[in-house]
């Protein structure tokens, strides 16, 4: 997460308007009730670039009361409902208006700019791509390709997506039917709740969650870009009537930090889980005397570094070890790499 510092930094460089102590949510509703258009475009474009996606969309929200049938705004919310909470089914509606006017020459920053870029072509594909509307991803894609300049950062991004869409035709031609099942209330809430992992003899299900700490002790560690609470570990257990118990959050999580579940161990006496602390490790904790202990750096050389590493999974028999990372060397973004037990 960005830190208070951080923010301050950035609102120095915000040059019309308002200068802040510190971003708030109060303070850009009011600049916002007051603003002028011009002001809400530049200062909505100048929030969006810095990752502040959740207050770029207070104003977004703003402009789209004063000019609802504008393709440059439905572009700007469908992408950010997307960049907030990976919200296709809403972004899709705002895409949709957005690609039936677009222009290679969108000027982000002019408040006179009605169109919507070339872009909303590639976001809407990926929205339809996420609900699983596979021919329509794929002509929203290449249309991407069709209309996009040479040097867009999308373009490999547009054709590795068309090649995911392609297996999926493939594999939807042999699909099976499954019935999925909400977990229920005990486990699911209206905040989110994912990455779950379940103990190998099905008594345990760890998950993570952004629910808030009693007394509202992690309100003041909320992701200034998106506006989400910390994540946090959860442990619920099956219960004899082979439904889930109430969840507990395990002991070694901090209201400051994000701490997610990763994996168990196949004797599911450790749980491997990913913390922010250092910019972003894998950490264990050992289950002993009846409690999980304080988190440490997995004891396995190579694995974290500098950069991120997110993910990993321990093979049955403990001889192979899989992680995430997106450190130089790889193919781009997060990459898997193996490590192998030595034979002696």
């Amino acid at each position: 997460m960005k830190t208070k510092s951080a923010v301050l930094a950035l609102l120095l460089t915000i040059s019309s308007g308002f200068v802040l102590s510190q971003l708030s949510e109060t303070s850009i509703r009011e600049f916002a009730s007051t603003a002028d258009q011009a002001e809400l475009i530049k200062e909505s474009s100048t929030l969006t670039k810095d990752e502040f996606f959740y207050y770029a969309e207070i104003f977004v929200d703003k402009l789209l009361e004063l000019e609802p049938n504008s393709p440059n705004l439905h572009y700007r919310k469908g992408f950010l409902r997307l960049k907030i909470q990976k919200d296709y089914n809403s972004a899709i509606p705002h895409l949709e208006k957005a690609v039936k006017n677009v222009s290679q020459n969108y000027d982000m920053y002019s408040h006179k700019e009605k169109k919507a870029p070339i872009d909303a072509h590639f976001y809407l594909g990926k929205s339809y791509h996420l609900k699983g509307e596979v021919e329509k991803a794929i002509v929203q894609f290449k249309k991407f390709q069709e209309l996009s300049v040479e040097d867009s950062e999308l373009l490999p991004l547009a054709a590795y997506h068309l090649k995911q869409c392609a297996q999926a035709k493939d594999l939807m031609t042999k699909s099976v039917d499954v019935t999925l099942t909400n977990i229920g209330s005990t486990i699911n809430t209206n905040v989110d709740e994912y990455s779950s992992v379940v103990s190998m003899d099905g008594s345990a299900l760890y998950f993570t969650s952004r629910r808030a700490w009693p007394n509202n002790e992690s309100d003041t560690s909320r992701d200034e870009r998106t506006n989400r609470l910390p994540e946090d570990v959860y442990v619920s257990l099956m219960k004899n009537d082979s439904t889930w118990g109430n969840p507990t959050k395990l002991g070694f999580c901090t209201p400051e930090q994000n701490e997610a579940s990763i994996s168990v161990n196949s004797k599911d006496q450790t749980v491997n889980l990913y913390s922010d602390e250092s910019g972003g490790d894998i950490y264990t904790s050992d289950f002993y005397h009846a409690k999980f202990q304080d988190i440490e750096k997995i004891d396995l050389e190579h694995v974290n570094s500098g950069n991120w590493e997110n993910h990993c999974m321990m093979s049955h028999d403990q001889n192979f070890f899989f992680f995430a990372s997106d450190r130089p060397g790889g193919y781009g973004g997060s990459d898997i790499y193996l490590i192998e037990r030595n034979a002696n």
